[in-house]
C-alpha cells in the first residue's frame, strides 16, 4: 500500500519481494522487475538518503517453445543485465568482488565497485528471507546506487563500426578451486588479446 511505501526503507528488496509474492499469487511466476526509489541509512549519527535502482528476476527467462526447453534465470543473467546497464551508461573499469550480505545466498552474491567505491550488490536472495514471503522459487536481486552511477557516468562515446565478421558463441567449462573468486577469471579473459 502507499502507506507501506512511505516508510523510510533501507533497501528496495522487501518491496520487490512483496510484488513478486503478489504476482505469484496471481499465477505469474516468470518475473523481471525493476524499481527506482530512495533508500535511507544512518551515517555518522545523521540520516542519509540515496536514489537506487533495483532489479529482480525469477522463474523462466524464455517462453515455452516446441523446440526449446525454457531456462530458469540464474546469477549470470542478473550480472548480464547489470553489465548492459553499465554499458548503456558508458561506465567502465567496474569490477565484481565477493560480498557477505545476510539477505543474499552466501555463495551466490557479489559487490559491484569502481576502484574503491562501492556501487551496490547483486545475488540470489537468501532462502530464509524468501520463506518469510512464502516464495518457493529462486529469486535474483541487485540494488545499485543510481546517484553514484550517474555521478561517475563518462562522456558519451562515439558509436563503434559494425564488425566485418558475424559473432560466434562457444561454451567453455573451467574447473577451479572453490576459493578462487570468479572476478580473477574474468580479469584473465579481459587481459588476453583477441585475434
Amino acid at each position: 500500500s502507499s502507506q507501506d511505501q512511505s516508510i523510510l526503507r533501507s533497501s528496495l528488496l522487501p518491496g520487490l519481494l512483496q510484488t513478486a509474492k503478489h504476482n505469484f499469487n496471481q499465477g505469474n511466476k516468470n518475473l523481471s522487475l525493476f524499481e527506482i526509489g530512495k533508500i535511507h541509512f544512518k551515517e555518522k549519527e545523521s540520516l542519509q538518503e540515496k536514489m537506487c535502482v533495483a532489479i529482480l528476476l525469477c522463474g523462466k527467462k524464455t517462453a515455452p517453445s516446441w523446440d526449446l526447453k525454457p531456462e530458469e534465470y540464474d546469477f549470470f543473467d542478473l550480472k548480464g543485465v547489470l553489465e548492459n546497464l553499465l554499458e548503456a551508461l558508458h561506465l567502465s573499469s567496474l569490477s565484481f568482488h565477493p560480498s557477505h550480505l545476510h539477505t543474499l545466498h552466501p555463495w551466490r552474491q557479489a559487490h559491484l565497485k569502481k576502484e574503491s567505491n562501492l556501487l551496490g550488490a547483486l545475488g540470489e536472495v537468501h532462502p530464509s528471507l524468501l520463506s518469510q514471503f512464502d516464495l518457493k522459487e529462486k529469486v535474483y536481486f541487485a540494488e545499485l546506487s543510481l546517484s553514484d552511477l550517474l555521478n561517475m557516468q563518462e562522456r558519451k562515446k562515439p558509436c563503434k563500426e559494425l564488425p566485418l565478421f558475424p559473432g560466434s558463441e562457444r561454451d567453455w567449462t573451467l574447473t577451479l578451486p572453490k576459493h578462487i573468486p570468479l572476478e580473477i577469471v574474468f580479469q584473465a579473459f579481459k587481459q588476453t588479446p583477441s585475434y
